[in-house]
Formats: C-alpha cells, sequence, structure tokens
C-alpha cells in the first residue's frame, strides 16, 4: 500500500490566518506565527515516508498543491479522503499548526495503521492534530460536526466506537490556536 500525507493549509494571507490568536498577539505576529508553523510542518513533511500533498483553503501560489472541497472543515477532510482512499493507499491527514511534529510520529501513524483502522494523534485542546484511515471513513465522523471544541476527539471516539472501528491514539501534542498555546510555545 501507498502512503500519502496530506498537510490541510490556510492560505498565508495577513490577517486571514490564525485569526484567534490575532485576536490576543496582533495580526502581524499571528501572520508570522503561521508562516513559521507551515513551513516547519511541510519541511517535516517532506521527509516522511509518503507522498506529500499540500490541501490549501483556497488557490495560492505559495507551492501546488490541491484545493479543499467543502463548506467546512469536516466536509473539506470527509471530502480530501474520499478522493485520496483508492483501496491502495494509507492516508494520514495532518494540520499545519502543530510546532512539535515529527517524522518518526508521522511514519509511525502509517504504521499503526496495519493493525488498527484509524489514527488519531490528540491535540492538547481536546481536538486532534492527525487522523490516518485506510478505508473510507464513515461519514458521521467528519459530517455535520461542530469542530473547534475540547470534546471534538472524545466525540470522534465515540464514533468510533460505535462502527467498531479499531483506533491508535499516538502521543499528545499542542496546536497552536490561541494566546495561551503561543505562550506555552514560545516558553518552550
Amino acid at each position: 500500500m501507498r502512503n500519502t500525507l496530506i498537510v490541510f493549509a490556510r492560505k498565508p494571507q495577513r490577517g486571514k490566518v490564525k485569526t484567534r490568536l490575532a485576536n490576543t498577539i496582533g495580526i502581524e505576529k499571528a501572520f508570522s506565527t503561521y508562516k513559521q508553523l507551515l513551513n516547519n510542518t511541510l519541511e517535516i513533511a517532506k521527509k516522511a515516508q509518503a507522498q506529500l500533498k499540500v490541501y490549501w483553503s483556497e488557490s495560492t501560489n505559495y507551492t501546488d498543491g490541491v484545493i479543499q472541497k467543502g463548506n467546512d472543515l469536516g466536509e473539506r477532510m470527509y471530502n480530501a479522503f474520499v478522493s485520496e482512499l483508492n483501496g491502495e493507499s494509507k492516508v494520514c491527514l495532518l494540520g499545519s499548526d502543530v510546532p512539535y511534529i515529527t517524522v518518526e510520529i508521522i511514519d509511525k501513524s502509517f504504521e499503526h495503521l496495519g493493525t488498527n483502522d484509524i489514527v488519531f494523534g490528540p491535540s492538547k485542546d481536546g481536538g486532534y492534530y492527525l487522523v490516518a484511515l485506510k478505508t473510507n471513513p464513515p461519514s458521521e465522523l467528519f459530517l455535520n460536526k461542530k469542530w473547534s471544541h475540547d470534546k471534538v476527539l472524545e466525540e470522534a471516539l465515540e464514533v468510533c466506537k460505535r462502527n467498531n472501528l479499531k483506533v491508535h491514539l499516538m502521543q499528545t501534542l499542542l496546536d497552536i490556536d490561541t494566546k495561551e498555546d503561543y505562550e506555552e510555545w514560545t516558553r518552550s
């Protein structure tokens, strides 16, 4: 099976990225932080044992890639998985705001799909920074969901349980969404 790594990213635009963070640290600092996180993610992703595909929120000349399709985050993730999963691929989808992501975490997520149906990388805020699959996901995992709250992973695990999916959890990492996340990262 081929490994496909999808990095979900927003077009790097001042005032359009890291908006929650920008409300507290300012637009310029939030924009600079986003570019730093995105560049780090892409550099790490290029080293993984996988074919890299960047799915952009909108058209950009930043780098080659695919445009995300859907009305919200869940619909866009679901559509990306359906597009890439073809019976010959394992697919891992990764966010672009996880400063401590490593090649080893990405590669291990693919390895864990050998004995699991789905792999999550939990984030400290109750969501997840990574999700990997080897077959099409149940639509309820992504569609008609509320996002950006502290029970996102918990709700996903309940869906997996109802659908008899064997789950592996990677280590919990920080993703940068708020001033508190930013301060924790800059202190370390």
